[in-house]
């Protein structure tokens, strides 16, 4: 029913009270498969690029069954391309228009990661340098 992936925001007017604003790759998107219509978008601002979005189940919730689908968190990263800086920010998205009323935590991380970097994680695998 629904997916979660990164948008492009530049149809939506900068605004700081909210933190929307135009941009490239700049939003997350809840897109419901079934009824485009009620698909969900939240913006950030024209200097910010967000990362990959992953879905993150609540304790106990089945999201296997329909009526819980969206029982979780989205969890991705946000570049600050003015100071060089990068956030973890995390939305609940369980229900209709959760995901547009923001992050409920924005957690700065020690370390700037790189725009569009890809991470594979493998049970086990390790390299030598």
């Amino acid at each position: 029913l629904y997916t979660y992936c990164v948008g492009s925001h530049k149809e939506f007017e900068s605004d700081p009270t909210t933190g929307k604003g135009p941009g490239v790759a700049g939003a997350i998107l809840k897109v419901d498969t079934q009824d485009p219509e009620k698909t969900e978008s939240y913006a950030f601002l024209p200097h910010a690029f967000v990362g990959e979005p992953t879905f993150a189940p609540k304790v106990r919730a089945d999201v296997t069954n329909k009526s819980s689908e969206d029982k979780g968190y989205i969890v991705a990263y946000v570049l600050n391309g003015i100071d060089l800086t990068t956030d973890m920010v995390i939305f609940d998205v369980e229900g209709q228009g959760k995901l547009e009323a923001g992050p409920i935590a924005r957690l700065p991380l020690p370390t700037f990661i790189p725009h569009a970097l890809h991470g594979t994680f493998v049970d086990g695998l390790t390299f030598d340098f």
